[in-house]
C-alpha cells in the first residue's frame, strides 16, 4: 500500500476516471460550443434577413404615403365638383321652397 492509503493500482485506476471524466466534459462542452455557434449562424442570418428587408419595407411604407397624399387630393377634388355642382341645385331647391311656402302661406 501506499502513503495514501491505496495501492498504486488504485491510484492509476483513480487517475483514470479523472480523465475519463475530463474527456467527457470536455466532449460536452464541445457539443455545447457547436450549439452555441450553430444558434449564433442563424440568428445573424436571420439578422441579415431581416435587415435586407428594411429598404423594401420603407419603400412600401412611403408608397403607401404617397398614394395617401394622392388619394386626399382625389377627395378634395372630388368634393369641389359635387359640391359646385349641388350648391346650384341646392340654391334653386331652397328658392322653389320658399316660393312654395310664400304661396302656401297666401
Amino acid at each position: 500500500k501506499h502513503q495514501y492509503g491505496c495501492t498504486i493500482d488504485e491510484l492509476k485506476l483513480d487517475l483514470l476516471k479523472l480523465k475519463e471524466s475530463k474527456s467527457e466534459q470536455v466532449e460536452m462542452l464541445k457539443q455545447k460550443l457547436e450549439t452555441l455557434e450553430s444558434e449564433n449562424k442563424s440568428t445573424k442570418s436571420e439578422k441579415d434577413r431581416l435587415a435586407n428587408q428594411i429598404p423594401d419595407l420603407t419603400q412600401k411604407y412611403e408608397n403607401a404615403i404617397d398614394e395617401l397624399k394622392c388619394n386626399s387630393v382625389k377627395l378634395e377634388g372630388s368634393k369641389s365638383k359635387h359640391e359646385e355642382l349641388l350648391n346650384p341645385k341646392l340654391e334653386k331647391l331652397e328658392k322653389q321652397n320658399k316660393l312654395t311656402k310664400s304661396e302656401h302661406d297666401e
